[in-house]
C-alpha cells in the first residue's frame, strides 16, 4: 500500500522504541465504518473503508507523528524514539479508497470518537489525544481540538509547533506542476526581534468619515474624466441590464476547451485552457416565437377581433405582436497563453481565473508524461491547437499536449503575480480635523514601515498576521489645518493579478467577518446571527441527535452557515490612493490603500434589530452621534469562530437599475449610453470629450449592489458617510455573484465530487463560496507582489519569465530520462 498516492512511504517500527500509551478513551466501536467490502460498480469505481493494520507504513507514520508531538507537549525528555503504543479503545484507522477500481485515491481517517466524526490528520487528532490523555473527566469542553472547539486547524497547529496545512494558490501556481508543489513546506522560526529593528508591517485598517470633496469655484476649469473602460464595465455589471457581462478586456481567465484533451482519468483531463481576453463583442440572432407564445399574446387577439369587425374603433387598434424575439449575447476573443491560438468564446464558456486550480492528477500527470527535444521545439509548441476543426474525429493526443499547457501555466502563474495602479487623478479634498497625531501614542499597536520601493507594494498576508491586526488612526498623510483642501493622488482602477477592478467595484477582503469588532464598536455593527429558519434546522438537528443518544456536533457545519462571523468581508471600493509613510530617510515612503463601505452577508429571514438597518447605535443614551472621524477597527483570530451548511435566493435588498436607454442605442455602447443619462440630469453641460472618456465629476456616477448569494442578504456595517481604510494587500480579489451556479463550476464541482475525497472537495466548495463571499477571502486570495507600470509590461515579462522558468524545468526532465535509460541499458 505504500505506493498509493495519498499514503506516507516506507515507514517501520524504530529500533528500542518508547511507547505512548492513551488510556482514557471516548471511542465507541459503533462508530465504525460498515462499508469495509471493495465493491466495484458499473462504472468501474470503488468506494469502501479498509481497515488499516497496527504495523501498515502509514499507522506507523501517524504513531510516530503522535508520540513524538505528545512527548514533546508533555514535557518528556529528548532523545527515546517515541511511538503511540496502539490506537485508544474503541478508535480503529481506515484507509479510505475511492475512484476508479484501478487507482483509487487513498485517504486515512481515524474514526471512533463519539464527539468527533473522524480526525483527517495527525495535527487534528493531536490536542484531542492530549485531552484524553490530560483531562480525568473527559469533559468536552476542555479539548481544544478544531471539532470540540469550533475552532480553526491553522491557529490550533500554530499554537501546537505544527505547520500550517495549507498551501496557498500562488505558491501551488508559482511552483513546477509536480507533485511536490502541492506539498506545504514549514515555517521558518520566527527570529526574536532585537531593539531598534524594524518590525514587520501589519497591514492597515481604520474606520473614518468618508472626507467630502471640496466646493469647486464658478468656473471653467476642467473636470476629471471617467475612463470609458470603467464606465462599460461597471454598467455591464451593475446596471441590471440583460446580458451581464461579467469578464472585462484584459483579464486572464480559464477557456473551457469544446473538446477536453483526455487523460488517463478524469481529473488528469485538460478541460480549461488559461487565456487573457484581447476583445468582447455583441452577437445577436432571432428566435423564433411559438404558436403557442404568438397566440397568447394580447396584441395578436385585439388584431384578429378587428379583422372580424371592420366597423370596431379603429382608434384602440395595436399591430399585431412580433413572430420572433432577439437574443443576444457576448462573444470574447481570448488570446490562449503559451501558443498562438485564439477563441472566440461566449460568457458561459470562460471562468475565472481564481475559479478553478489545475488537480492534483492533473499535475501528477504533466509531471509523468516523457518528453523528447522535439517536443519543446518553440515552432511545435506556438502551432499547437488544443481545439483543431476535426477534434471530433482526430482526438488531440495528451502528449503533444503537456508541453504547451504546462508552459501556459507557468506563464499565467507570472502574469498573476503583477499589479499596477491605473488611471491616475487627483482628489482635493476638505481636511479631515486632526483631532489625533501623526504618530500613535502606543508605539506597540504601529508597526513602523521599513523603507522599500517608493510605492510599498502588496504582500501575502499570513494567517498569523491578519490574527494579530488592530490598528488605529494614524491621521493624514499631509499634514494641514482643518477645513483647509488638498490634493491627494488618487486612481480610478487597478490590475490586481488576474483581475481588472474598478472603484465602484465590490470586491473581498481577506479578513473574516469575525475578525472586525466580533462584539460590536460605536461605529461598527456586531455580526448578523442566524435567521429563523436556520435556528429550525439546527433546532431539527439537535432534537435527531438527542434521540439517537448523540451529541450534536456543530463542526460538521461549515463555520459560515451559522450567523454572519464566520462569512467573508465585502467592501464597495470608493476610493485607490496614495498615503505618505513614516520614514528613517530623508524621503518620505508610500503606500497605495483602498476605502469604501463594509458589507457582510445576513440570512435572509434574519431581522435587524437595530433602531435603523445597517447603521450602528452611536451613542443612543446622549441622543446624538459622537464626533469621531477615525476609530480602530479591531481584528480577533478566527480560531474565536465556529459555525449550516452552505445554503445557496435572492437578496429582497437588489436596488432598482440604473436607467434603460433608447432602444437605439446598440447593445455595445449601453454602458456609455447609461452612464452618460445618469449623469447628465446632475450636469447639463456635461460632455463627452474627443478622446473617448466622459466628461461629467469622477464621482457622481453610482451603481448598486449586484444580486446576493441565495438565501442571503447584503448588510453594511458601517453607519453611512463612513467608510473603513485598508491596506490594499487586505484585497483578496473581485465578487463574483453566484459563481457557484455557473454551468463550468458546475461541472467541476461534479468531476471533484466524484473522483476525489472529501477533503479535496471540501477545499474545492470554500474556494467557490469564497468568490461569494460567502467564506473568507483568505480561502481564494489574489495575493500579486511585483508592481509593472502597465498591462502590456505585465503580459510580456510574464511570457518571458515563463519560458525561462519552464525551460529549466525541461531541461532537468529531459536529463533525468536520459539517465534512467542509461541505467536501464
Amino acid at each position: 500500500m505504500s505506493g498509493h498516492r495519498g499514503l506516507s512511504g516506507h515507514h517501520s517500527l524504530p529500533e528500542n522504541p518508547s511507547w505512548i500509551e492513551i488510556t482514557r478513551s471516548d471511542g465507541e466501536p459503533s462508530r465504525w465504518h460498515q462499508n469495509t467490502t471493495e465493491v466495484v460498480d458499473h462504472e468501474g469505481h470503488v468506494n469502501f473503508m479498509r481497515p488499516f493494520d497496527l504495523d501498515e507504513s502509514t499507522s506507523v507514520h501517524w504513531r510516530k507523528g503522535l508520540g513524538m508531538n505528545i512527548a514533546k507537549r508533555l514535557g518528556m525528555p529528548d532523545g527515546p524514539n517515541y511511538i503511540l503504543k496502539n490506537w485508544p479503545d474503541g478508535y480503529r484507522f481506515f484507509d479510505h479508497n475511492k475512484g476508479r477500481q484501478e487507482a483509487p485515491r487513498h485517504d486515512p481517517y481515524l474514526i471512533g470518537s463519539k464527539h468527533v466524526n473522524r480526525f483527517r490528520s495527525v495535527p487534528e487528532f493531536l490536542p484531542h489525544a492530549l485531552w484524553l490523555m490530560q483531562d480525568p473527566t473527559l469533559d468536552k469542553a476542555n479539548c481544544q481540538c478544531k471539532y470540540c472547539s469550533k475552532g480553526m486547524q491553522r491557529p490550533i497547529s500554530e499554537s501546537l509547533g505544527l505547520s500550517s496545512p495549507r498551501v496557498s494558490r500562488s505558491v501551488a501556481h508559482s511552483q513546477s506542476p509536480t507533485p511536490s508543489s502541492r506539498v506545504p513546506k514549514p515555517p521558518k522560526p520566527s527570529k526574536p526581534q532585537r531593539e531598534g529593528e524594524a518590525r514587520r508591517p501589519v497591514p492597515y485598517t481604520a474606520v473614518r468619515k468618508a472626507p467630502a470633496p471640496a466646493k469647486r469655484a464658478e468656473s471653467h476649469e476642467p473636470r476629471q474624466s471617467m475612463s470609458r473602460d470603467r464606465a462599460n464595465d461597471l454598467a455591464a455589471v451593475y446596471s441590471g441590464i440583460e446580458p451581464r457581462r461579467q469578464h472585462r478586456e484584459g483579464e486572464m481567465v480559464w477557456c473551457a476547451l469544446s473538446t477536453p484533451i483526455w487523460g488517463k482519468t478524469d481529473l488528469s483531463s485538460i478541460y480549461y485552457w488559461p487565456g487573457v481576453i484581447e476583445d468582447t463583442r455583441v452577437k445577436s440572432d432571432v428566435v423564433p416565437l411559438s404558436d403557442h407564445e404568438g397566440a397568447n399574446g394580447t396584441n395578436g387577439h385585439n388584431s384578429m377581433s378587428h379583422a372580424a369587425n371592420p366597423e370596431a374603433d379603429q382608434s384602440h387598434w395595436a399591430p399585431p405582436p412580433p413572430s420572433w424575439n432577439i437574443r443576444q449575447w457576448f462573444l470574447h476573443k481570448v488570446k490562449l497563453l503559451g501558443i498562438g491560438q485564439e477563441l472566440f468564446t461566449p460568457e458561459d464558456m470562460l471562468l475565472p481565473y481564481q475559479a478553478y486550480v489545475p488537480p492534483y492528477d492533473l499535475l501528477l500527470a504533466l509531471h509523468e508524461t516523457p518528453l523528447s527535444l522535439s517536443d519543446v521545439a518553440p515552432e511545435k509548441i506556438a502551432a499547437f491547437n488544443p481545439c483543431p476543426p476535426d477534434a471530433s474525429q482526430n482526438r488531440v493526443a495528451y502528449a503533444d499536449a503537456v508541453p504547451p499547457y504546462t508552459l501556459a501555466l507557468q506563464i499565467a502563474s507570472s502574469l498573476s503575480n503583477c499589479w499596477s495602479p491605473t488611471d491616475e487623478w487627483d482628489f482635493t479634498m476638505t481636511a479631515i480635523p486632526l483631532d489625533s497625531p501623526a504618530h500613535p501614542k502606543d508605539s506597540s499597536l504601529w508597526p513602523t514601515w521599513p523603507p522599500q520601493n517608493d510605492i510599498a507594494g502588496p504582500s501575502n498576508v499570513s494567517p498569523a498576521e491578519l490574527q494579530s491586526i488592530s490598528a488605529h488612526m494614524q491621521g493624514p498623510s499631509v499634514l494641514v489645518s482643518p477645513g483647509r483642501p488638498y490634493t491627494q493622488t488618487r486612481y480610478q482602477g487597478l490590475w490586481w493579478g488576474p483581475e481588472r477592478i474598478w472603484v465602484d467595484d465590490l470586491v473581498r477582503l481577506k479578513i473574516a467577518r469575525r475578525q472586525i469588532a466580533p462584539q460590536g464598536t460605536d461605529l461598527i455593527l456586531p455580526p448578523s446571527g442566524p435567521g429563523p429558519a436556520t435556528q429550525e434546522y439546527l433546532a431539527a438537528r439537535k432534537a435527531e441527535a438527542e434521540q439517537g443518544g448523540m451529541d450534536v456536533d456543530l463542526a460538521v457545519f461549515p463555520t459560515h452557515a451559522i450567523g454572519a462571523h464566520g462569512r467573508g468581508v465585502l467592501m464597495k471600493l470608493q476610493g485607490l490612493f496614495v498615503v505618505e509613510l513614516p520614514s528613517e530617510g530623508s524621503k518620505p515612503k508610500r503606500e497605495i490603500r483602498a476605502s469604501g463601505m463594509l458589507y457582510e452577508f445576513a440570512d435572509e429571514d434574519w431581522e435587524d434589530t437595530n433602531e435603523k438597518m445597517g447603521q450602528p447605535n452611536v451613542d443612543k443614551g446622549k441622543g446624538k452621534a459622537k464626533e469621531v472621524d477615525e476609530t480602530p477597527m479591531r481584528m480577533t483570530p478566527p480560531a474565536e469562530q465556529n459555525g449550516p451548511s452552505y445554503m445557496p435566493g435572492p437578496s429582497p435588498l437588489k436596488p432598482p437599475p440604473l436607467p434603460n436607454p433608447a432602444p437605439s442605442v446598440p447593445l455595445e455602447d449601453t454602458a456609455a449610453s447609461v452612464l452618460n443619462e445618469s449623469l447628465s440630469s446632475a450636469d447639463a453641460h456635461a460632455e463627452t470629450s474627443s478622446n473617448g472618456h466622459v466628461q461629467p465629476p469622477l464621482m457622481l456616477a453610482s451603481y448598486p449592489l449586484p444580486p446576493a448569494p441565495l438565501k442571503y442578504k447584503f448588510r453594511p456595517i458601517l453607519p453611512p458617510g463612513h467608510e473603513v481604510v485598508v491596506s490594499v494587500s487586505l484585497i483578496a480579489g473581485r465578487y463574483y455573484p453566484r459563481i457557484g451556479t455557473h454551468p463550468q463550476a458546475y461541472a467541476n464541482a461534479d468531476r471533484i465530487r466524484k473522483a476525489s475525497s472529501d477533503e479535496a472537495v471540501f477545499a474545492y466548495f470554500n474556494g467557490i463560496s469564497s468568490l461569494e463571499g460567502i467564506t473568507p477571502g483568505l480561502y481564494n486570495p489574489v495575493e500579486p507582489t511585483y508592481w509593472k507600470p502597465k498591462r502590456l509590461t505585465m503580459f510580456r515579462d510574464a511570457d518571458a519569465e515563463g519560458r525561462v522558468d519552464t525551460d529549466k524545468q525541461w531541461q532537468l526532465k529531459l536529463q533525468q530520462f536520459q539517465d534512467a535509460m542509461v541505467v536501464d541499458s
